[in-house]
This record gives C-alpha cells, sequence and structure tokens, in this order.
C-alpha cells in the first residue's frame, strides 16, 4: 500500500506539479548551546511538491516547516 502511494505520490509531483523554492537560512550551534541563526545570508533551495521526496529534493511542506540548517 505504502509503494502505491509513493508512486502516485511521484507521478502526481513530477509531472504535473511545477517545483518550487524555499527560503533557508543557515544557522551555528555556540558552545553554550544556543544556535545563532544568520538571518542576512538566506538561500533558496528548490523542492518538490509533493508527500515524499523525489529526485533528491526535499518535500515543500518539509522546508516550509524545518528552514532553518544547523552545521
Amino acid at each position: 500500500m505504502l509503494g502505491l502511494v509513493y508512486v502516485s505520490d511521484a507521478l502526481v509531483a513530477l509531472r504535473g506539479a511545477p517545483p518550487g523554492e524555499v527560503t533557508v537560512y543557515e544557522a551555528a550551534r555556540l558552545k553554550t548551546g544556543k544556535v545563532e541563526i544568520f538571518w542576512n545570508s538566506p538561500h533558496q533551495e528548490p523542492c518538490v511538491p509533493s508527500l515524499f521526496p523525489h529526485r533528491g529534493q526535499a518535500p515543500c511542506w518539509y522546508l516550509r516547516r524545518f528552514n532553518v540548517r544547523v552545521n
């Protein structure tokens, strides 16, 4: 059943919907345990409008929810 959902998601996402982009921010973990977000250097990351990742791109809903990358 999960395979059928994945395949149908891939067909809809890769053929019908145009790819999107989400603004992602970089962050660094400090020695004190806090996280510093670099708001002045956002970049656009491509995403696919689907439930699951396809072609090495994360789903747009996931990137919108987790748009800070901690290095």
